[in-house]
């Protein structure tokens, strides 16, 4: 998540990021914890400025799918291509 959160502030500042993931999903490490995993922190402490949680998350502490459901790659206004190219070695890029 910190490496999308440094992508939206870096296009707030009007460059343009590509971020090249390690697999074909976004989440980072959410992306690869299992089912049962809630997160640790209020979710009132653990979502973007413009982008809170949705109504239908009513617990304070969401599980991993909820989470993930709320990545700034979920909305509208962020593209992101249809098939992610992986690359070999585990390793995210921010070019600018």
């Amino acid at each position: 998540m910190s490496c999308l959160l440094a992508c939206k502030h870096l296009t707030e500042m009007g460059l343009d990021p590509t971020v090249f993931e390690f697999s074909n999903s976004v989440g980072g490490v959410w992306s690869q914890t299992i089912e049962s995993t809630k997160l640790q922190t209020p979710k009132s402490l653990y979502q973007f400025s413009d982008f809170e949680w949705p109504d239908s998350v009513g617990a304070p502490l969401p599980w991993v799918l909820e989470t993930l459901a709320i990545t700034p790659m979920q909305t509208p206004t962020t593209r992101m291509m249809e098939t992610p190219i992986p690359i070999a070695f585990l390793f995210i890029a921010i070019i600018v």
